[in-house]
């Protein structure tokens, strides 16, 4: 009797349904505005059912003897970037997107092991310059300024 491994099955499951889902609400848009939304769901799904397959035809649902016990250190970087994020967006509402941005991109690059500060400053001011100019002095579109700076 084969031995499944439940997180790679529980995964293509959870994206196989949620791909469906999002096809579904992507008809319920007016159809002016449901073209890219169904286009992208549609793809979602299309990519969702190839990697099911590929992973039946592989054999890559068999366990493994490193998946049969759980491990603080295997989750710590991924948990660390879930926080990361998750306080990056939560801050932006307060400091603003480019304020937010300018700390987040600084402080991930050099957690994430670069220490060139004069290449992380470089490449994060560049960023946010094209960011601005693509978006707000282009298409006229503003980022939100947060709490902090509201008059």
């Amino acid at each position: 009797m084969k031995k499944f491994n439940v997180k790679e099955i529980s995964f293509l499951c959870f994206s196989f349904l949620f791909s469906i889902g999002l096809v579904v609400v992507s008809f319920s848009y007016p159809k002016d505005s449901s073209d890219f939304p169904r286009f992208l769901s549609s793809v979602m799904l299309l990519l969702s059912i190839a990697i099911i397959f590929t992973s039946l035809r592989s054999g890559k649902f068999r366990k493994t003897q490193s998946d049969s016990h759980f491990s603080w250190e295997k989750i710590k970087i991924p948990a660390a970037v879930f926080a990361g994020v998750s306080l990056y967006v939560f801050a932006v509402r307060f400091v603003g997107y480019y304020l937010g941005t300018l700390a987040f991109l600084g402080v991930s690059m050099t957690l994430s092991g670069s220490r060139r500060f004069k290449m992380i400053a470089a490449a994060t001011v560049l960023f946010l310059a094209l960011v601005y100019v693509l978006f707000s002095y282009s298409l006229g579109l503003n980022f939100p300024r947060g709490l902090l700076f509201e008059a």
